[in-house]
């Protein structure tokens, strides 16, 4: 069954399909230029060759923050605008 069959077949379906493409994604980043650049930016920093603001988890951890932070506000101004 492909994913269109799987998803207009219904919740389960859908939910099989989300998780197929969530397997995918984990797959494909093994192959990917930032699965290339993450292992050569978490070389250097065994290496002890980064600079305190430039490791691996301080620069992937605030990336994530302040995209959360700018979706979660995106968010909040959709809901408020709907609400009007």
């Amino acid at each position: 069954m492909g994913f269109r069959q799987a998803i207009d077949s219904g919740l389960r379906g859908i939910n099989e399909t989300r998780k197929a493409l969530a397997e995918a994604i984990d797959l494909i980043y093994l192959y990917s230029p930032e699965h290339d650049a993450a292992i050569n930016l978490y070389r250097l920093h065994l290496e002890g060759e980064l600079k305190p603001n430039e490791e691996p988890l301080e620069l992937i951890n605030g990336a994530i923050g302040r995209t959360t932070t700018r979706l979660r506000a995106s968010n909040a101004s959709r809901q408020k605008k709907h609400r009007s």
